[in-house]
Formats: C-alpha cells, sequence, structure tokens
C-alpha cells in the first residue's frame, strides 16, 4: 500500500452563503483557490509526485512560511486541471482534489474517483506566542467514519485504532508524537505542523472540576482527602481536586502539617485517599485520565479502574486512559488511593462529544504559519 500523503492545509469554515463563488489560477506546481469565504485567503495545492498533494491554506497571503521540518519533497509533476461553476479539480496519476470556490473545502478523491477524505470544516485564528504572530489551526474530515486510524508516533497509553480516541502530541523523553496517520481506507494524512497538536477532540482535559460537580463525603464542594503517616490519620480536609501533575503543584498544594513535611515523613509510609461523588449534567461516555506515578488504586462507581499496575517510578508520571458512563445529574462514587514516594497525581476529564465528531479525522493546533 502507497497512501497518498494529504498536508491538512484545507481551509476555511463550512457555512452557509448566497455570494457568488471564489477564483483561481493555474501554477506552475498546481493551483491557487482564492475562496468566497472562509478564514483562508488562499487555499495553495502544489503535486508533489504521482499519489501526494501538498495543501496550504493562509489566512494572509503575505505571512511568511515555515520551512517544513517533515516534508522535504519538492512540488512537481503532472497534473489536470477541470471545473464547474463553483468547484475546481485536480488530477493526478493516483488522486485528485475537489477544492469548493465558495469555501475553499477539498474533498479527495483516489484514483478509481472514490472519496476517501472529505473536509467538513477547518478554522485558522490569530494567536500570539510570545508577542509574535501566529495563528492556530484545525481542520476535520470524513464525519461519523468507521475507518480505521493508526499512527500519530511512539505513545504509552494502548491505543491502536485511533478512530475515537484522543491524542496530543508533545514530545517527552518517553514519547514520540509524530503527525502522520494512515487509514484502512489507503490514504495518510501527515499534519505539518511543530507546536503542541491534538488529534481527536480539540479541547484539551482538564482537572475534574472544569467539568464534573466534585461532592465530598460530607456535601461540600470537592473531594475529601485523607492524609495518613504509618496508617495514622494526620489531617482530613476537603480539596477542589485531585491536582498533583507538577512539582510545583505539589509546593504549592500539599498540606503544611508538620507531620506531613518531607523531613518528617522520610523513611515512612505515606498515604493519601480522595473520596467523594461526580456528577455530570451531560449523559452518555465520557474520556478520563488518571495521571500518576507511585501506587495509585481508583475505583470509580465501586469498581477498580486501576490498581498498583500502573505504578510508575515518581519522576517519571503519565497518563492512564480510561471511560466513564454517566447519567444525568446522577452522582457516581470517586476513591482514589496513592502512597507518595516522589511522585505525581491529578484526575482529568473530558466531555462527550456528538459521535459523527468522535469519530472523525480531525488535527488542532496551537501556533504555525499556516493550516498545513
Amino acid at each position: 500500500m502507497k497512501p497518498f500523503i494529504y498536508a491538512p492545509a484545507l481551509a476555511v469554515m463550512l457555512m452557509t452563503s448566497t455570494a457568488l463563488a471564489g477564483s483561481f489560477e493555474k501554477t506552475a506546481t498546481g493551483i491557487v483557490v482564492r475562496p468566497d469565504t472562509g478564514p483562508a485567503k488562499e487555499v495553495r495545492l502544489n503535486v508533489v509526485g504521482d499519489s501526494v498533494i501538498h495543501v496550504l491554506a493562509v489566512d494572509d497571503p503575505k505571512r511568511e512560511q515555515i520551512e517544513s521540518l517533515m516534508a522535504v519533497a519538492k512540488a512537481g509533476g503532472d497534473f489536470k486541471l477541470s471545473q464547474t461553476a463553483d468547484t475546481v479539480t485536480l488530477t493526478i496519476p493516483k488522486a485528485s482534489a475537489r477544492v469548493s470556490l465558495k469555501d475553499g473545502l477539498i474533498t479527495f478523491y483516489d484514483a478509481s474517483g472514490k472519496a476517501v477524505l472529505t473536509q467538513a470544516k477547518a478554522d485558522i485564528k490569530p494567536v500570539l506566542v510570545e508577542g509574535k504572530p501566529y495563528v492556530s489551526t484545525s481542520a476535520q474530515f470524513n464525519k461519523g467514519t468507521s475507518e480505521a486510524f493508526y499512527g500519530l508516533g511512539q505513545h504509552q497509553n494502548a491505543q491502536m485504532n485511533l478512530n475515537g480516541e484522543n491524542v496530543e502530541l508533545r514530545q517527552h523523553n518517553m514519547d514520540i508524537g509524530i503527525p502522520f496517520v494512515v487509514s484502512d481506507q489507503n490514504y495518510g494524512v501527515l499534519w505539518d505542523n511543530n507546536s503542541v497538536t491534538r488529534f481527536g477532540n480539540p479541547i484539551r482535559f482538564g482537572l475534574a472540576s472544569r467539568d464534573l460537580k466534585l461532592t465530598s463525603t460530607d456535601g461540600k464542594a470537592g473531594l475529601t482527602a485523607k492524609y495518613y503517616v504509618d496508617d495514622k490519620l494526620i489531617l482530613t480536609r476537603v480539596e477542589p481536586d485531585v491536582r498533583y501533575q507538577f512539582l510545583s503543584d505539589i509546593d504549592k498544594h500539599w498540606p503544611k502539617d508538620a507531620a506531613l513535611t518531607k523531613e518528617a515523613t522520610t523513611g515512612k509510609t505515606v498515604k493519601v485517599v480522595w473520596e467523594g461523588t461526580m456528577t455530570s449534567d451531560k449523559p452518555g461516555v465520557h474520556k478520563m485520565r488518571l495521571y500518576a506515578s507511585d501506587y495509585a488504586t481508583l475505583k470509580v462507581d465501586n469498581k477498580t479502574i486501576f490498581g498498583h499496575e500502573i505504578w510508575r517510578m515518581g519522576w517519571n508520571g503519565w497518563y492512564n486512559n480510561f471511560e466513564q458512563t454517566f447519567e444525568a445529574g446522577k452522582a457516581v462514587p470517586v476513591s482514589l488511593e496513592w502512597i507518595p514516594s516522589g511522585g505525581m497525581i491529578s484526575l482529568h476529564h473530558s466531555n462527550p462529544e456528538p459521535d459523527a465528531d468522535k469519530h472523525s479525522l480531525r488535527f488542532t493546533s496551537e501556533a504555525g504559519t499556516g493550516l498545513n
């Protein structure tokens, strides 16, 4: 199988318009489309051989583009153009791309003329990063698809078929993000962006209390937290979240009780237990994840989700994904036990999406110079 590589640089929100279609011009290596509506002023298609089409959508045609660190092949190859009243189609030997002159959205076809990748929407928004102007970008294809997606690099979350999954691409010493996916429908997509990128839901996971109502064992907002040293209860308090993901969080939020200092607990066993309930007003299957190192045991709805098998070295915390079904307004019991030894822990949540969005091919990047 030789997949097509489509760099989702397509542009433009899908929107209703009665205006006339945009325009296009032929170039030496493809076409430049100037759609009538949407965030992209130009959608540039360049041929790269007989099976690859590179697409770049820009909100400002004068914006200087960053040289790619991923795609090194030069544009060039034979192609043909055809036009209807509101579309233009670029055809190469093993693929074709039809661009709407109205909104710039693109549909890709294989050599037989079968549509394999249909763009549903895209977005380009100005952002400032360290005082410099960039754009955040996103694009979505094949809403409601049942196809399988594979790739995105070397990860630690036991995710194989990525359809319906959420993956954050950033580089760690044990987690390697590569924004390339291959479909079982015989095509591939390279999302050419070097910034933090999310595959799947564009909204980042948040601490559990962002979306859920947390209630302590005595009915207060938050979770009941009990701190033990050598099985002796030292402190009970209500905490708004399980929020020890970073060393700075521990410095800020760890109890100041003298019996819980590092010096006082050296050589002793410290244990923290959080208990309470979680409630959502959004029914359905919710994605959650426990970030943890050292020993941790998580129970949700009186079922053990993770036990000591997820142990990791204290400095090497990572995410453990799980899903939880919620009924609107119904409280779900939660209990988390942690035995820290220099480690970190936090509980995260993401609201459910409509199935058509959940099962689509979608990339979102925090910063770049175009949809590429």
